[in-house]
């Protein structure tokens, strides 16, 4: 298995978490919702907000890999 097949499978994995969860969760719906609205409002900074939660994201799932490869 390759890393980005293993990778795919991380996403695959998440997403089949995340659309049951966000489906039942009123509360989860809310938050996302908060964060679009925020996001939205705050235009001069929502280039760099999405640049860095990219970042992040990629980051943490490079390290995550990265844990469970040399594990």
């Amino acid at each position: 298995m390759t890393i980005v097949d293993f990778s795919r499978r991380i996403e695959l994995h998440f997403w089949d978490w995340a659309i049951p969860t966000l489906s039942a969760s009123p509360i989860l719906q809310k938050c996302v919702q908060s964060s679009y609205q925020i996001i939205r409002k705050t235009t001069p900074l929502r280039r760099y907000l999405i640049g860095g939660g990219v970042a992040f994201l990629g980051f943490s799932n490079g390290m995550f890999i990265y844990w469970l490869l040399v594990r």
